[in-house]
């Protein structure tokens, strides 16, 4: 899951846990009855506070667990988040009420009985001050199961300033509904969802470095490295979580915060970690680093020092101009001599041609490979598939790696599911990159749409492919 998408999880729990609240607020007898006496009011206050910081909290801090499916994570996170939140909530109300008092004396306790405008507005106030120091310390349970001081104050701001949004809405939220039930309920649903949101989107903005998951389990998961030292393995309770590969340790590398920048540590376990297709033991991390361990593979990005990437164009079919015409017995393609028997050379697979032997032994990917014959081909020229072949078959042809695609590159997890397609349109081909997470390059330049010639180099992935027809 993606941090965006973390972000829209944090709204709707949010959204339940303030739904929660109003529920064990209501099954409280009385808790919502206009106090007698100002002792009164401060022992509703804590009441009211503690259940709807529970339940919020609590809702909260199962967010993380929830990214990654991991039960333990969960339980943990809902714990710390919900006993937080009931210390959050009784300091949270009684800091909003101590404020009003203090500024008004002795506040009405309902919305439509205010004598004058500034009663009200200084109402509102202090009840965004108090809601805003439950959210503040909501906020701060986020980091408390990591050990994080970076995350806890990223928590402590975006939980401030949605309880502070949520809170300033709860009154103005009751002056549009006579019963206070139906306020009550569609304001503490507002703050949660607000305090989640905001946690969520101010971490988001401010993270500086973090890991992508590429391929395995929980793909698309982005970590943020919020500590010095950041542990990564098979253990639940690891910072990065890499599960479903029984081959990689419970603590199996660590990824720590030093001087000269973020620097990735093997911790000697089995089978080893590779940065770059390069086994390592020690490693400083560069941004775009691809890390791989077992069959887990990794993005390190790092906001400061990330490199721009050109942005994708669209190519469109370029003017059709007379050819020279090629000296005789050269490859018109990759320009080198054709066998003088039968016709073959570099790039072209034909009899004798080494790409005619089909994929080695070794790979077991399912490649397509069949004798030559009629075209068009994409023949590797490097990487996994080089000297493999794949006969474009039909119009679309979809190409990525996921299993049953006309050229399924399964081995190659650079590649997305469906990484791009091949169309025929008119007389040419037209390659579009399906929304992949590495794009598509075609003679070096990066596109999103491009006709292509007989000749052209097209990269997808980890290989390099002619296109031959």
């Amino acid at each position: 899951m993606s941090l965006r998408s973390k972000i829209i999880l944090g709204f709707l729990l949010g959204s339940f846990g303030g739904l929660a609240g109003w529920v064990l607020t209501e099954m409280v007898p009385g808790l919502n009855a206009r106090p007698s006496s100002p002792s009164q009011l401060y022992v509703k206050d804590a009441i009211f506070g503690a259940l709807a910081g529970l339940a919020i909290g609590a809702a909260l801090g199962a967010v993380e667990g929830i990214t990654v499916r991991t039960p333990a994570i969960i339980a943990r996170g809902g714990f710390v988040g919900g006993c937080v939140g009931i210390v959050a909530g009784v300091l949270g109300l009684w800091t909003g009420e101590s404020a009003f008092q203090s500024l008004i004396g002795g506040p009405p306790q309902s919305a439509d009985v205010f004598p004058s405008f500034s009663h009200f507005a200084w109402r509102v106030a202090a009840r965004a001050v108090g809601w805003g120091v439950i959210g503040l310390c909501i906020g701060l349970s986020e980091g408390m199961p990591h050990f994080s001081m970076r995350k806890m104050r990223h928590g402590m701001a975006g939980g401030f300033i949605g309880g502070f949004i949520g809170g300033a809405a709860f009154d103005i939220v009751a002056l549009n509904f006579h019963t206070d039930i139906l306020s009550r309920l569609i304001g503490l649903t507002l703050i949660g969802a607000l305090i989640g949101f905001f946690i969520g989107l101010v971490e988001d903005l401010l993270k500086q470095a973090w890991v992508k998951v590429l391929s395995g389990r929980n793909e698309g998961k982005e970590y943020i490295i919020s500590k010095d030292i950041v542990t990564v393995g098979r253990d639940e309770l690891c910072d990065i979580g890499l599960f479903g590969d029984r081959s990689i340790a419970l603590q199996h590398a660590a990824i720590r915060k030093e001087s000269s920048g973020y620097v990735l540590y093997d911790e000697g376990k089995a089978p080893g970690t590779i940065v770059n297709g390069v086994a390592v033991k020690k490693h400083s991390l560069q941004d775009g680093d691809a890390i791989q361990i077992g069959r887990m593979r990794l993005l390190f990005r790092e906001k400061a020092v990330s490199r721009p990437e050109r942005a994708p164009v669209d190519v469109t079919p370029p003017p059709a101009q007379a050819r020279r015409p090629m000296p005789s017995g050269l490859c018109p393609y990759c320009g080198q001599a054709k066998d003088s028997l039968n016709g073959s050379c570099a790039c072209a697979p034909g009899p004798g041609s080494p790409l005619a032997s089909g994929p080695s032994p070794s790979q077991g990917t399912g490649d397509i490979v069949r004798p030559p014959g009629e075209g068009p081909w994409l023949v590797g020229l490097d990487g996994l598939y080089k000297e493999h072949f794949f006969a474009i078959e039909g119009s679309p042809v979809h190409i990525g790696r996921e299993m049953g695609l006309g050229v399924a590159l399964l081995g190659d997890t650079t590649a997305s599911r469906r990484h791009a397609r091949l169309v025929l349109e008119g007389d040419h081909y037209v390659i579009y990159d399906e929304g992949s997470m590495n794009g598509i390059y075609v003679n070096d330049e990066r596109v999103t749409r491009a006709a292509i010639r007989p000749g052209d180099r097209i990269r997808i992935g980890g290989t390099t492919f002619r296109f031959v027809m």
